[in-house]
């Protein structure tokens, strides 16, 4: 479960290059597309709603994904 998560937000941050190169920056909103992205696609991967407990899960999963890519510039 948690491989497929981080498949499917790898592949978000993949096709949004421009949303996180503006996150980088520190561009306002950015942040929030991505993460809404990351909740849209892992919905749409298991067929369902998430709950709000999941939602955060997926939210910290994103955070760190995009803080590692930070720190690795």
């Amino acid at each position: 479960l948690m491989e497929d998560i981080s498949l499917i937000l790898n592949k978000v941050i993949g096709e949004n290059n421009d949303l996180v190169n503006n996150w980088l920056a520190g561009e306002a909103g950015s942040w929030g597309a991505l993460a809404g992205k990351a909740i849209v696609a892992v919905q749409r991967h298991f067929d369902r709603s998430l709950t709000e407990t999941e939602k955060h899960i997926v939210w910290q999963l994103m955070w760190n994904k995009l803080m590692k890519i930070k720190g690795s510039i």
